[in-house]
């Protein structure tokens, strides 16, 4: 069992060295302009079961600089799906939009609903996390107050903040699971097609609503067969073949 054990340990160990090997070579055939070798290694990294936001985002970098446009912006929205308070990733995205030919107009939100989605997306997943577990051991030791305490006045400190704590504790829970949900589903996809017409039924017989060019972002909101219901960011809807996109 030991022998076992040394022997994953060390087969964990020489992965990680040539992940870093990978991604030091990939970072040399960016630096020295080499941007199609240095998209092959990052690849190969994510390939390997390697993922996260700076590896997508020098993938992203890379395809930007390869002329690559459109798979640039896919790779900043994975990164961006992963942290999405980055002020890089949201500034090199914004570069990579203007090269698309669609300039859609997003639904303004109500304010507070802004702020509170700013507040949700400025903690990631395992924050959340670790604040929901702080929060029911919270609750757990204001619970055993109320339980066990002989005082009036530390049971009734015990059960309405109890309440309150437990409340929160909901809430946290709930928070988590949207943004883990968020960075597993990828509803978001990206058009990848030069033109696309936007069909009012899964079927290439619907009727054309409108079209959408390569480079823009919708929403996926159901599948029938290969075909997606979309949204787009000023609330139009429609039906686009899966051929057409690429989900993020």
């Amino acid at each position: 069992m030991k022998r076992v054990f040394l022997l994953a340990l060390l087969n964990l160990v020489v992965l990680c060295s040539l992940m870093a090997q990978s991604s030091e070579q990939a970072e040399n055939y960016y630096k020295s302009g080499e941007y199609d070798k240095a998209i092959e290694e990052y690849n190969a990294i994510l390939n390997g079961g390697e993922s996260s936001a700076a590896l997508y985002f020098n993938l992203a970098n890379s395809y930007y600089k390869a002329g690559e446009n459109t798979k640039a912006i896919i790779n900043y929205e994975r990164a961006k799906l992963l942290a999405p308070r980055d002020k890089d990733i949201e500034y090199n995205l914004a570069l990579a939009r203007k090269g698309a030919v669609d300039k859609i107009e997003t639904l303004p939100e109500i304010f507070f609903v802004r702020w509170y989605n700013s507040f949700v997306d400025s903690i990631s997943v395992d924050g959340w996390g670790y604040f929901s577990v702080s929060l029911f051991i919270l609750f757990l030791i204001l619970l055993a107050m109320f339980l066990f305490s002989r005082f009036a006045t530390i049971k009734k400190i015990g059960f309405f903040l109890g309440i309150v704590v437990l409340a929160g504790t909901i809430w946290s829970i709930t928070v988590a699971h949207k943004r883990y949900s968020s960075e597993i589903e990828h509803n978001g996809a990206i058009i990848v097609a030069p033109s696309v017409a936007v069909k009012s039924s899964p079927d290439n017989s619907g009727t054309d609503l409108f079209v959408v060019h390569e480079g823009l972002k919708v929403e996926i909101i159901s599948t029938i067969g290969s075909w997606y219901n979309v949204r787009l960011a000023d609330g139009n809807e429609g039906w686009i073949s899966s051929s057409d996109l690429e989900r993020i």
